[in-house]
């Protein structure tokens, strides 16, 4: 089954970057092969459906609630480093079907 994935990534200026895709590794190395990036996963979501995936990157990216909501949840407090070093290590996701 194909699955679609929305994703945020941090790149080390700390900014936060939210995409989708289908295949969310070949993304991944996309990223990291732009001049001047490195980045990391702070978290994904999965669909089994390109519809649900865009419509919540489009809320993700346009409405500030969404992500504030977001944010909140998984204890992002700014956009500095120290908000998300506890998510280095592990990838917080979820799948949607």
């Amino acid at each position: 089954m194909l699955m679609y994935y929305v994703y945020i990534i941090e790149n080390k200026k700390n900014q936060y970057y939210i995409g989708y895709s289908n295949d969310f590794l070949r993304r991944l190395e996309q990223h990291r092969k732009n001049k001047d990036a490195s980045y990391k996963v702070i978290y994904y979501e999965a669909y089994s459906d390109e519809k649900s995936a865009r419509e919540r990157e489009r809320k993700l990216k346009y409405y500030g609630s969404a992500w504030r909501g977001l944010k909140q949840r998984l204890g992002l407090r700014g956009r500095g480093a120290d908000s998300v070093d506890k998510f280095s290590s592990s990838i917080d996701s979820k799948i949607y079907t």
